[in-house]
Formats: structure tokens, sequence, C-alpha cells
């Protein structure tokens, strides 16, 4: 059995043209560069790794996420009692995306429509609560499942 070691770096210089590439970033994790310097985690450990979400903040109804995890925890902007996500950005197609609220007392109400594809509006209320999408590019996404599990 072979195996290749690698030497964990800071990220790289964005590649040239029609290049990418690969390395192994400080702090763990096997990530790519392409040549527009978008810098993605590649590693079977972002898919199943939902211990640790990444925090982000509704601002005008968008979820800026970084994309480098899929499982993320969503605030009001403001901290307000109740807000409108329209549009998740910073993933690329097929990736998956699990979504749940900050906090119980902020409800998420996702909006069905051009970048949400599902059926309704999905109301999420409790830290119990989950929305699991696919990316089919330009920051729109299908719904794959809920759960609406809280009060």
């Amino acid at each position: 059995m072979g195996r290749l070691i690698l030497e964990e770096q800071a990220a790289p210089d964005t590649p040239s043209a029609d290049k990418v590439v690969i390395y192994p970033k400080a702090g763990g994790g096997v990530y790519k560069k392409d040549d527009a310097g978008i810098e993605r985690r590649l590693d079977l450990a972002r898919l199943f790794s939902l211990d640790t979400a990444e925090d982000i903040t509704i601002a005008s109804g968008i979820a800026a996420a970084t994309g480098n995890v899929t499982h993320l925890s969503i605030g009001t902007e403001g901290g307000a009692t109740s807000d409108a996500l329209d549009k998740i950005t910073g993933f690329s197609e097929n990736d998956i995306v699990v979504v749940k609220p900050a906090a119980d007392n902020q409800t998420l109400n996702l909006i069905a429509g051009a970048y949400f594809k599902m059926e309704v509006q999905f109301s999420m209320n409790s830290q119990y609560d989950r929305w699991m999408g696919i990316c089919i590019g330009s920051d729109t996404f299908v719904e794959l499942f809920r759960a609406n599990n809280g009060t």
C-alpha cells in the first residue's frame, strides 16, 4: 500500500489560468484553489462534519457563507425574533448544505422561490429543526429534506 505525505501549509498564491492547486492547509483539511482564487475544502470530512457549524447572520435576506463547511447555523438580522432567508451564497454546484436556526428564539423562514427550489416556505423555530439542500449552481439550492422537530 502506498501513501502520499504532504506538509501542511498556508494557502498558496492563486494559480495561473486553467490551473488548480491542491494542498493540505495548516490546521487540517485538504483544499483546492482555482484560477479565480476561490478556495474550497476537498476532504470527505467536510461533508460529514456536522458537529461544527459555521455561524452566519442574515443580512438583507442573504446568508453569506465561506463554503468551507456544510453545516450552517444561521441567525436573524439584528437578533430579530423572525427573519426571511432568501439566499445562501458561497457554495458550488453539488455542494450539500445543512441549515439550522442559531437560536430557539429566532425563527428562520426559508423562502421558496428563485434560490430555494422547494414546494413551500419552511419556518424553523427550534435548535432541532434542519433543512438540507444541494446547490445546483448560481447560489440556487434544491431541497433534499426538512425536519420540523421543534414546537
